[in-house]
């Protein structure tokens, strides 16, 4: 058996801007030194990947691509063939080769591990612009902009990574994934989101949590702030009370030109502002990269700069003058090297210029604000100012919650003196206890941004390591308290690698109708994506017991049709959210029943690809999330947890919603879930393979007629009056424009869905029918009534699915109504959901025909104009060795499936694990499980209810347990 690795891991840069809404911060254009690493020449080979322009639309402009740099180091790796592990690097705000020329410790452990070396750059940074890499244009507005943002990085990163190991045919080869500041963030974010891509994350410097409602904004500056004090109280008191001294010097005659000459400011511009901005970049950035050593990464810096500068400032020689001593401090950050002859305040050099456009569109992160303690002016942070500053600047309105709405982090409101002894007991703390592993969080309590970081253990596989610095190259000063962390990281890396070697009609008032007014793009920041619709929902609270007790909310995920229809056709979750004391809530899917966006117009709507490029998996998961935290928040109810059910696609989409937004669902119940019914990884037989044994497992003589009829068909409509005697025997209306291809899909549609819907009770989901219509088919097909007479039983068969009620006269095969709005399937059949099914071998009952790709994507072509993307579901949400990724990586699903169910075949079928859990019927089929119970249901049935049921309640107890020791 090939050797498998699983791995936590490791990773350190502090690169985010520090953006105060009082100062505009520099970001020295980075001099990268290696010589502490000795680095050679041909560290790594530079390669470009053809990166898709948007995930998450389907619509023409999507399509475009751009060349996305990446950087490889194959040195060192164990090949393929030996499944050696691959390491790479989350790039972030800028050229990936700063970067890499400053992750030693990826290079240095790589030996050990024998890992391949991956830096992938992040979109709209160095050389990886789209359209036409043309910086300027790309830069030009919001409709290039928005494009730019965490989501879209973290997908181009899967595509990127999975296409690599197909070609290197390294598909076993386990991914680790680094990343310091916002690449720590995102490292830390996509082993959450792409967990059957990445086995672990090392997120170093990561601020997960310095966003809205989430940190203070004081706590980026306090720790500055005390970094400076702990070195000195005097060092302190001059720096806090420099600021004044340098407005009141301004305000004199001849004051700006004692300044100037004072800091040796160039002959250009000065003021006041501006010099005090030009020194708060110096303490910031100083204070940020405060390493042991000395370091070439923002600037040419000695060991402890920090400490440097408070010893320029207590320098007796410089007496009482605050100037001077404030000079020399900025002077070890701005010129240890001694080269400067003078110092430019303005700098237009912008080697981080997509940033400002993160910072004002999902990057909401407060820092900045200064109490009264503060060795900076005091200011008081405001969201407003944020706002008005990014209107008037990039065009744009932030949404200062789409990160933790997309990635969690939400907290229950506590008041800044609560803060300190809640730190660590934050949503965070719950969310990925549940639902993650395999993260290392590294932070420096001495990084202004540790303030937003994890700081303590979460799990066994979540781990929290403090102290001050990891990941840059080693060196043989290094104190050691460093030696010691990279030693635990690798450490925990070895044990992983260890371990994993042995390793029925509504009855009034069943709901409310409200809506939601939902944004179109969640995953863009162009203008287009700001345009909201009315999204649909249904509720019914009779049961609820209310957010004061934090009673459960259980949410159906709508799939392709009106809502109403799959809220009526569930009964499962009416008749037990009584016991439960659950809130139902059912949400409509974007583009079907009524939440059409563009006006509700569905013409509109359905025009283009241009407009139904917004619809897709994706979105409507986007969709569910911002949706429920919003009712949750308007209820007061925001420690109610949320279960989610679905069936079919809903049962997709469920489970893919606990694995995607696990801080907002505890558990998914994922009914008839087909998420494994994608190219290559099932046989495109498979579908009809089960239809086959269902009609054979009744009757071998029904089998047989089913298999000859196609035949017979096609030999009578070549005899003359063949035609006329068809429609006479099957009743067809005689206004059809009857041939033998129609014929033959209304039949198909008979066979497939009564398969479907064999359920063991009568029903009205697709049609009126009896209980087991399967069976009832067959024994039409082989009743002595019909003699010989193949063509006579076929219809017989089929008027139990079309005509059970017995009420209609003739059969329209043109009829094209839409009775459930399911006509935004063929779309989603086109763009992303491409299930291969309808293949035929020899023994099926249909003709037989071999499924392909290009039938699909030629008819796909034809029809909307979009070329499909047969690789993005499991490349967003898994599937290949489904079992290690869910095993690994997910909790708290049951996937439901009946083996009578031809999407059976697309489904899990065996449990991975003592929370994820299969449950299998024999009998069972299309999410009978969600159906209304009734007194005939058999025991097999009630059996599997019971079994849901008890796996449900103990995920919501095992969650007021947790929220109880939270408080």
């Amino acid at each position: 058996m090939a050797t498998r690795f699983q791995f936590t891991i490791i990773w350190s840069l502090v690169c985010l801007t520090v953006t105060f809404a009082h100062i505009i911060p520099r970001f020295p254009s980075p001099s990268l030194d290696l010589r502490s690493s000795s680095a050679p020449n041909g560290l790594y080979g530079t390669k470009f990947f053809t990166q898709i322009l948007d995930h998450f639309n389907f619509n023409p402009q999507s399509y475009q691509t751009f060349q996305q740099r990446y950087l490889i180091n194959d040195t060192f790796w164990g090949g393929a063939k030996n499944n050696a592990p691959i390491f790479v690097y989350m790039g972030n705000e800028g050229d990936i080769e700063w970067f890499a020329q400053n992750t030693g410790f990826m290079f240095q452990t790589a030996p050990y591990f024998k890992a391949l070396l991956v830096f992938i750059e992040h979109r709209f940074y160095g050389k990886s612009f789209p359209f036409g890499g043309n910086e300027e244009v790309a830069n030009a507005n919001s409709s290039t902009l928005g494009y730019l943002s965490s989501t879209q990085a973290l997908a181009d990163y899967a595509t990127l990574i999975i296409d690599l190991k197909k070609n290197l045919s390294a598909t076993d080869s386990p991914v680790v994934v680094f990343g310091g500041s916002y690449g720590g963030m995102l490292a830390a974010w996509f082993r959450v989101k792409y967990p059957h891509v990445a086995i672990g994350a090392l997120a170093s410097s990561a601020p997960i949590l310095q966003f809205l409602d989430l940190v203070s904004p004081y706590t980026f500056t306090n720790i500055i702030t005390q970094d400076y004090k702990s070195e000195s109280e005097n060092c302190y008191k001059v720096i806090k009370g420099a600021w004044k001294q340098i407005e009141d010097t301004a305000q004199k005659p001849g004051g700006l030109e004692q300044l100037r000459q004072s800091f040796r400011i160039c002959k250009n511009y000065i003021s006041a502002g501006a010099l005090k901005a030009w020194v708060e970049t110096a303490l910031t950035y100083a204070a940020m990269t405060d390493y042991p050593t000395p370091s070439n990464f923002l600037a040419p810096l000695p060991a402890y700069p920090v400490r440097k500068m408070c010893e320029a400032i207590d320098n007796l020689s410089a007496g009482n003058k605050t100037f001077t001593k404030l000079h020399a401090a900025a002077n070890i950050f701005y010129n240890y090297s001694g080269t400067a002859t003078c110092f430019v305040l303005v700098n237009d050099s912008d080697p981080l210029g997509g940033w400002d456009w993160q910072a004002c569109t999902e990057m909401i992160m407060p820092l900045g604000g200064n109490n009264e303690r503060s060795i900076f002016p005091p200011y008081k942070w405001k969201l407003e100012d944020i706002v008005s500053s990014c209107k008037h600047t990039q065009h744009i309105h932030p949404r200062p919650h789409w990160i933790t709405t997309e990635f969690g982090g939400l907290v229950r409101n506590v008041t800044i003196l609560q803060w300190t002894k809640l730190r660590s007991r934050l949503d965070i703390e719950r969310v990925l206890k549940r639902s993650g592993s395999n993260i290392i969080f590294f932070n420096g309590l001495r990084d202004p941004w540790s303030g937003g970081g994890v700081l303590k253990n979460i799990s066994k596989t979540i781990v929290a390591i403090v102290a001050k610095e990891d990941l840059r190259f080693s060196t043989k000063e290094d104190p050691e308290w460093l030696k010691d962390v990279r030693k635990q990281e690798i450490k925990i890396i070895a044990i992983r690698a260890e371990l994993n070697q042995h390793s029925p009609s509504a009855q009034k008032g069943l709901y409310t109708t409200k809506f939601f007014t939902q944004i179109l793009d969640h995953f863009n920041f162009n203008p287009q994506s700001y345009q909201t619709f009315q999204q649909r929902y249904l509720i019914n609270d009779t049961f609820w017991g209310g957010a004061k007790n934090n009673a459960p909310i259980f949410v159906y995920t709508g799939n392709e049709g009106n809502i109403e229809w799959f809220t009526q056709n569930t009964g499962f979750m009416f008749e037990n959210a009584p016991s439960f004391q659950a809130l139902l809530v059912f949400i409509e899917h974007r583009f079907y029943g009524k939440s059409i966006p563009f006006g509700g117009n569905r013409t509109v709507a359905y025009a283009n690809s241009s407009t139904l490029g917004y619809l897709s998996s994706t979105q409507a998961l986007a969709d569910y999330a911002t949706l429920i935290l919003d009712l949750k928040k308007n209820l007061s109810a925001t420690d109610s947890p949320v279960v989610v059910f679905g069936g079919s696609y809903g049962g997709m989409l469920a489970a893919w919603f606990r694995m995607k937004y696990p801080h907002v669902a505890i558990g998914a119940l994922a009914s008839s879930a087909p998420i494994l019914h994608f190219m290559d990884l099932v046989s495109p037989d498979i579908f009809n393979s089960i239809i086959t044994q269902d009609f054979r497992s009744e009757s071998e003589n029904c089998y047989k007629v089913l298999k000859g009829s196609w035949e017979l068909i096609d030999e009578t409509v070549k005899k003359p009056g063949g035609l006329e005697l068809l429609r006479k025997t099957f009743r067809i209306c005689k206004s059809n424009d009857f041939g033998p291809g129609p014929l033959d899909g209304w039949l198909r549609t008979a066979w497939t869905y009564t398969a479907m819907t064999d359920y063991p009770t009568p029903s009205n989901f697709l049609n009126p029918l009896p209980a087991y219509p399967v069976k009832k088919m067959c024994e039409a097909i082989d009743s002595s009534g019909t003699e010989n007479n193949t063509l006579a039983k076929l219809y017989a068969a089929a008027n139990v699915y079309y005509n059970y009620s017995g009420t209609a006269t003739c059969f329209d095969l043109d009829d094209d109504s839409d009775p459930h709005d399911l006509g935004g399937w063929q779309w989603q059949a086109c763009s992303e959901m491409i299930m291969p099914s309808g293949g035929n071998n020899k023994e099926s009952i249909f003709p037989e025909y071999e499924w392909s790709y290009e039938g699909r994507a030629d008819y796909c072509e034809f029809v909307y104009n979009v070329t499909p993307r047969p690789h993005w579901i499991t490349t967003e949400f898994g599937g290949h060795a489904i079992k290690r990724v869910l095993k690994r990586s997910a909790s708290n699903i049951i996937f439901f499936n009946g083996l009578r169910d031809p999407w059976s075949g697309g489904g899990v079928l065996k449990t991975i694990s003592k929370t994820v859990v299969a449950i299998v019927a024999k009998r069972g089929a299309h999410h009978v499980d969600l159906r209304y119970s009734s007194k005939e249901d058999p025991k097999w049935l009630k059996d599997v209810r019971k079994k849901e049921l008890k796996i449900i309640a103990s995920w919501i107890s095992q969650y007021y347990r947790d929220l109880q020791s939270d408080n």
